[in-house]
Order: C-alpha cells, then structure tokens, then sequence
C-alpha cells in the first residue's frame, strides 16, 4: 500500500494528521475491522522528523495489532498537551501478559524512534483486554528549529 511507503514529504505536504487518517482508514479496510482516528489540538508545524517518528511508530503499533489482536477495534488518537504531543494507539482485542517479558523487535523499534525524537513509549496490555501504545513526545523536540538532540535539555 502506498501508505506504508509513505515519504517523508508526503507527510510534509498533507501535514501528519492527515496522514495518520490516511494510514488508520487503510489499515481498518486492509483488516476488516474497525479503526478510528481522531486529533484535537495538534502543531499544524511539526519538524517532519517527529512527524515521521510518529508516523513509523503508528505503523509499527498497527502491524502488531494485525498480527497479535484478532478481529477488533483499534483506535488511534492524536492530542496536544500541556506537555506536548501525545499519540496512542489502543486496540480492544487479545492483550498479553506484560510480565511474561517477551517483548518483540517490534516494540524495540517503537521505543528507538521514540527516543530519537526524545519521546517515550508506554505499552499497557492484559490478556482479554486489548494493549495500548503510548507515546509522548514533550515540547521541546516540537520545534521547528530542528534542535532536536539525545541531551534532555
């Protein structure tokens, strides 16, 4: 699908809540199942490098649903904060044991994109109860300046 070979200045060009539309309609298609997006109070002018972060995180976070939740509703939501910009992609489907320490590359490559933006990533998941992917990103790698940098400032 296009979406998943979507460059970095497609996501400039339509902005990334758009994209993030695009990507959460085609995945719910692709799957047969519902998903929804929804955003409130986002940066119209993201550097293109948290845009893009953000973006491969929500198709990483949508893959292992595919793979892993069975038939449910996903959800995928966008928000500005007084902290900065928060992403979550929830889903109400089989869930796993956290504590059982299995954790996939996944997850790995979630966590790393997230850093390089210095954001951080949450999972929530339990069996029979679906797994929630947090990821908040703070004000300071929201610049447009492009001063974004592994120190925490």
């Amino acid at each position: 699908m296009i979406s998943h070979r979507l460059h970095p200045s497609v996501i400039e060009n339509l902005g990334l809540k758009a994209a993030l539309r695009t990507l959460t309609e085609e995945f719910g298609e692709r799957e047969n199942m519902i998903a929804s997006f929804s955003s409130q109070n986002v940066p119209e002018d993201l550097p293109l490098e948290t845009a893009t972060a953000l973006y491969r995180i929500t198709q990483e976070a949508l893959r292992n649903v595919s793979k892993h939740a069975g038939k449910t509703h996903t959800r995928v939501s966008l928000r500005g904060t007084s902290e900065g910009l928060q992403l979550q992609i929830a889903d109400f489907g089989h869930g796993f044991d956290m504590d059982a320490g299995r954790h996939g590359l996944g997850l790995v490559s979630m966590e790393e994109r997230a850093r390089q933006i210095r954001g951080a990533v949450q999972v929530q998941s339990r069996p029979g109860e679906g797994t929630t992917v947090m990821v908040k990103v703070p004000h300071a790698a929201l610049r447009q300046d492009g001063n974004i940098s592994s120190d925490a400032g």
